[in-house]
Parts: structure tokens; sequence; C-alpha cells
């Protein structure tokens, strides 16, 4: 990678030329293989992915259950039961409650208001076999994978997978250190929260901000991945780059894309670093650029997730020379453009998803389909 101004009493200066996104990102991604797998338990673990199939230790239910309260009654003896017409039993049926077993020879569960008992047993409301009842397996069957290999465990597969009695997991959680260069802020905030939904265990911390004390922060630092926030531009008091460098990374300065062109990338000690500017709006866009894609290969995902194809509802014009970030909002109509390149905190709030246009292209078209990055934990596109 091209080298840069390593003098401490030097301001920082951009490589020339602007490096470009597509050869960084190969840069950062070379020889990056998944994490070693860990166990975890299952209520500590949301959010990670799953690195072996997670299955169902026996059948769930594991024998027909009552899935309301009422009787267990035989489906045969109440064929066109009716309130004028009941079906009378000699005996009284067993009341259950959910979840209790159906007892042997019954076969279905009918709600108390249709069951008078006395004398004999009258029921006014006929019932098909399963009516009420939960079939042994019908949850899952043993051995059934309830969270497979490469999914991410959301809340609910978790419950499930507690509900079902399994209380660990295999994950693939890659340890990533994000530095706070300068203190804990708003946009290394939103670092490690993007790092953190993207399945990461995240160590957030502040670093210093001068040249010897963050590279002496850097000596010590482990984990699978290194994201610093902020300093990396050419102000009088930015020298996360110089640092960077002072330390022994290897580090391309300066990215052909905006926002995001004082953003850095590099090695250290064999570890990807990513630095981002203290802004919001341009470490998102590298974090977009190179921070997901660099999640993915720690976690052996191959396919990048992307909203749904729609058509641009205009046209998105893009500076040939510059990899470029289009917000775009969901409309009825399709993709609505918020802006190309100068993106706002604004557009980060309203944006349902994410158009990487790349360096050599002059954007697209109206009307042009596009599938964009969603935004996360946008549900709606």
């Amino acid at each position: 990678m091209a080298g840069g101004q390593t003098d401490a009493d030097t301001m920082q200066r951009l490589d020339t030329p602007l490096h470009r996104v597509d050869a960084v990102r190969a840069r950062l991604l070379a020889g990056v293989a998944p994490v070693a797998p860990s166990d975890a338990l299952v209520v500590e673990a949301i959010g990670a992915v799953a690195a072996r199939d997670a299955c169902a230790p026996a059948g769930l239910p594991a024998t027909d259950c009552a899935l309301i309260d009422g009787y267990a009654l035989a489906s045969a003896e109440l064929i066109g039961a009716s309130p004028m017409s009941p079906a009378m039993l000699m005996e009284a049926p067993r009341l259950v409650q959910v979840g209790d077993p159906v007892p042997s020879g019954a076969d279905c569960v009918v709600d108390a208001g249709f069951v008078s008992i006395g004398p004999f047993t009258e029921i006014t409301a006929p019932a098909a076999p399963g009516d009420g009842v939960r079939r042994a397996g019908g949850d899952f069957r043993q051995g059934e994978a309830i969270l497979r290999s490469g999914e991410r465990l959301d809340l609910l597969r978790a419950h499930t997978l507690v509900a079902a009695g399994v209380q660990t997991i295999s994950v693939l959680r890659p340890v990533v250190r994000v530095l706070a260069v300068g203190g804990v802020g708003v946009t290394a905030g939103l670092v490690a929260a993007l790092a953190r939904d993207a399945g990461a265990d995240v160590r957030l911390a502040a670093a210093p901000r001068d040249r010897d004390s963050l590279a002496g922060s850097l000596a010590g630092v482990d984990g699978d991945a290194v994201i610093l926030v902020g300093g990396t531009g050419c102000g009088v008091d930015d020298r996360t780059v110089l640092a960077l460098r002072h330390a022994g990374a290897d580090v391309a300065h300066g990215l052909a894309l905006e926002p995001g062109r004082t953003g850095a990338v590099g090695r250290l000690d064999g570890r990807p670093v990513i630095a981002t500017p203290g802004r919001p709006e341009p470490a998102f866009t590298i974090w977009l650029a190179l921070g997901a894609p660099l999640m993915s290969a720690l976690l052996g995902i191959q396919d990048q997730p992307f909203a749904a194809e729609r058509p641009l509802t205009r046209k998105v014009a893009s500076t040939v020379g510059l990899a470029q970030i289009a917000p775009l909002e969901a409309t009825a109509e399709g993709w609505r453009p918020l802006a190309v390149g100068d993106m706002s905190l604004a557009h980060l709030a309203r944006a349902d998803g994410f158009l990487l246009v790349p360096e050599d292209s002059e954007g697209r078209p109206e009307g042009a389909l596009v599938r964009p990055v969603p935004a996360p934990g946008r549900w709606r596109v």
C-alpha cells in the first residue's frame, strides 16, 4: 500500500492517487478466514451466527398435548353433535389444561362451554381429530434443525431453542475492537452497534489522540479485526494514520469513496484494520463498503443481504473516479434517491437502503432496477 508522512510533527496527507474501493477491499479481505466456532449459552448468543445446525434433541411436544383448556374426548363419539341433538356419554371425560398430555383414547379437546356434566355427559358441538390438540412432534421432530449453520440467532429462534431444551449452541462470533480516538462519541457508538448487529463480539474503548500514545495502545490490541474511529483527516490534531504506521501497520490512506474519502485500510500484525473519520455519515459509508464485507468474511458468509429489486424513481448521477453511496427511500413507485455522495444525518435516518455506485460508473438512469443494501434494522424493505 502507498506510503505517507510518518513524522509525528507533520500533518497527515492522503495518499495520491486515492485508492480504489475494490482494490483496498481485496487487500483487506486477502487471507481472512472464518473465525473458530465457540460454544455459547443461547440466551447470551442473540445476534451471533450459528457455526453448526442447532437441532431439537427430542420431538416437541413429546406427546399429544392440549392446546386449550377443556375436555379430552374421542371425536368419533361427537359426530353430528349439536345443541338440538347433543352427543351423550355414560362417563365424564377428563378435564385438561393447556399443555397437559391428552389421555389415551382421546384425540381432541373440546371447550368446556360445549360440555355439560350430569348423570350423563352432553356435548353440543362436534370436533375433528386433532382439534384443540398439538400432536407429538408437531412443533419439531427429533433432530430437526431449529437454527441452521450460517443463520443469525434472533430473539424468536432463541426462545424456540430454549423451549426445545437446547441450552448452548456453537456460534461464530468475531472479536472486533473499536477504538474511539480522542474519546467515545456518537460515531464510535454507531460503528460498534453496526459491528454488533452483524454478529461481532464488540469491545469498545477510548484511545488517545496523539501519535505515540495511540501507537502504544495499538501494540496491545488483540481481536480478529480493529476499527479506529476519528482522526483520519488532515487537520492539525489528526494523527490516527500516522499512529498506525508508527505501530508498523501497512496502511492505504485516502479512499476514492464519497463520503469517506479520508478513511484508511490496512493490516497490523496480520490483523485487518479499518480507520474511519469521526463523522457518522462517512463512517457509515466505509462500514457498508468495507466493514460489512469484512464481517461476512470473518463469519464465512458468502451472500450479502440485499433489499427488494425495484426501479429508481429518478436518476442517480455519480462522479466517475469516485465510488459513491446513494441513500434510497422506499416508496410505492420504487426506490427514491435522497442524495448521492453528500449524505446527511437526515438521509441516514430516512434511508431504507443504500446503493453503492462504483468508481467507473456515471450513475444509474431513472427506471433502472436496483437492489440496494438494506438499512440496518429496517423491516419494511
